[in-house]
């Protein structure tokens, strides 16, 4: 699924995991991840194997040793994870917006390849992770800030910064996703995002296609199949019907609302156990 995480935008976000680690019962992560852009930047250290990743529409692969940084509201997804093992780290514009102020709004390179240099940085990344809590509102904010703060002086200190390569299309799909994570359960039409955006609805659309891969109602139709599904595991919505869920989400008919979500799943919801 494509979409925009609006959920890991908080204040002082911050994720870090390690492939094959159990995060919750029932769930190991693996470095792979369905296309998405979120307010947050992100890193990706391979210690094993070779991992393909996708950003701003183009195919890289990353092997041991090498390091991807994701700048905000960059598009990305990673596939192709079998064997491969590494870190991501993702953290929210709190934790780097002194570092940009400081050098003048410059970012990392995207790709970090130098296995010798960055051999400091992995061994940063290991001894982080060996002290961090699986639930960051555990560990001081200020912990982390020291951290990630000396993981981007390590990184300053081994490659030249460079301007981001966002172009003003990747701003504008940023801008898209995130007035339809914002509006999602209103009836909203690429008329209401164009006028939000401040281009016509025509180019809005062909962004949208050009970088979603779908039209404007499949996304957000699946969307809100994929809030109504949160909305399902949430035990206070048990005296609910699933259409008073789907209605919720924003579906105003239940054809609509069958229709969209038999197509995300190929089948259609269960009823709610009361």
């Amino acid at each position: 699924m494509e979409y925009f995480e609006k959920i890991n935008n908080s204040d002082k976000y911050c994720y870090f995991v390690q492939a094959n680690e159990p995060s919750i019962p029932g769930y190991v992560h693996e470095i792979a991840c369905f296309p998405h852009l979120h307010n947050n930047i992100e890193f990706l250290f391979v210690t094993e194997g070779v991992q393909t990743v996708n950003v701003l529409g183009k195919k890289y692969e990353l092997s041991a040793g090498e390091i991807l940084f994701v700048n905000k509201y960059d598009l990305h997804f990673y596939d192709n994870c079998a064997g491969v093992e590494g870190y991501i780290l993702v953290l929210s514009p709190w934790y780097f917006e002194r570092f940009l102020q400081t050098y003048s709004g410059k970012v990392f390179p995207m790709f970090m390849k130098d296995k010798e240099k960055n051999a400091a940085v992995f061994d940063c990344i290991k001894k982080w992770k060996s002290e961090y809590k699986k639930d960051s509102y555990n560990e001081t904010f200020y912990d982390i800030y020291v951290m990630s703060n000396y993981l981007f002086y390590l990184l300053k200190e081994r490659y030249e910064l460079v301007e981001s390569e966002q172009t003003e299309n990747d701003k504008i799909i940023g801008r898209v996703l995130k007035f339809i994570e914002d509006h999602y359960k209103d009836e909203i039409t690429m008329k209401d995002v164009a006028k939000e955006v401040g281009y016509t609805s025509e180019y809005c659309s062909k962004i949208f296609s050009r970088y979603m891969k779908e039209n404007f109602r499949t996304y957000l139709n699946r969307m809100r199949v994929m809030k109504f599904t949160e909305l399902m595991k949430d035990e206070s919505n048990r005296d609910k019907t699933i259409l008073d869920l789907a209605f919720d989400c924003g579906f105003c008919s239940q054809a609509t609302f069958y229709r969209a979500y038999s197509n995300v799943f190929g089948t259609l919801p269960k009823i709610l156990k009361k």
